[in-house]
């Protein structure tokens, strides 16, 4: 004979009836007890909570990616900023003869047609930055971060680049006379055209780098690493592979 009887599930188990699980029906029917006046004040929390939404969203989206302008207005008026954030800054044709900007983020800055003769550019990272005919004649840029950088037709002359990463960066056209390159990363580099002309590039990675149509009279290429680098006629040298 069955112990239990007819005793319910709940009774069986223990559970307080009037705590069961509310069923699907009964949460309809709570549902559609609503009044009007319930439903309207839903929906206009949910329209302020849209307006706010679509107010901040852009502007958190755009200072994600943005400079620091104060950062910027400060280095404007001093041409001093070491060490700051000028991500993504427009700085077209500007004078900076000189500026001090050391271990700065400049990192898809628009510095094309700069003046940045002179300055001091030691271990800053201008990755993936514009400086299309920028003039960095004896500029100091040792250990900077310059990958992906467009310095197309850019004046390079005298410059320090010791160690610096110019991988994958366009160096095209550039005027490179007498440019320390002493241990850079120039693999996959472009720098076709360039006027390499008693630079040194003593130990530098050229690895698939192009040279085609380069001048390379007087370089020094000591101990360059020269592995599937297209020389200057366009043949290919992989001797250091």
């Amino acid at each position: 004979m069955n112990p239990w009887g007819r005793l319910s599930i709940e009774d069986r188990l223990g559970i307080d009836a009037t705590q069961r699980p509310v069923r699907l029906s009964q949460s309809r029917l709570a549902i559609s007890n609503y009044s009007d006046d319930d439903h309207k004040e839903r929906n206009v929390k949910i329209d302020r909570l849209q307006l706010i939404l679509a107010f901040f969203v852009p502007i958190l989206s755009a200072n994600s990616y943005a400079y620091d302008d104060e950062a910027l207005a400060t280095f404007q008026s001093l041409k001093m900023c070491e060490g700051c954030d000028l991500t993504g800054a427009s700085l077209t044709s500007a004078d900076l003869v000189g500026a001090l900007l050391n271990g700065a983020n400049l990192s898809g800055a628009d510095l094309a047609g700069t003046n940045l003769t002179g300055a001091l550019l030691n271990e800053t990272n201008l990755s993936g930055a514009n400086l299309i005919e920028a003039n960095l004649t004896g500029a100091l840029l040792n250990g900077a971060n310059l990958t992906g950088g467009d310095f197309s037709r850019a004046s390079l002359v005298g410059a320090l680049l010791i160690e610096a990463d110019l991988s994958q960066a366009v160096l095209s056209g550039a005027d490179l006379r007498g440019a320390n390159l002493i241990e850079a990363n120039l693999s996959g580099a472009d720098l076709s055209g360039a006027n390499l002309q008693g630079a040194q590039l003593v130990e530098a990675n050229l690895t698939e780098a192009s040279l085609l149509g380069a001048n390379l009279k007087y370089a020094n290429l000591t101990e360059a690493i020269l592995c599937r680098t297209i020389m200057q006629q366009g043949a290919k040298d992989d001797s250091e592979c």
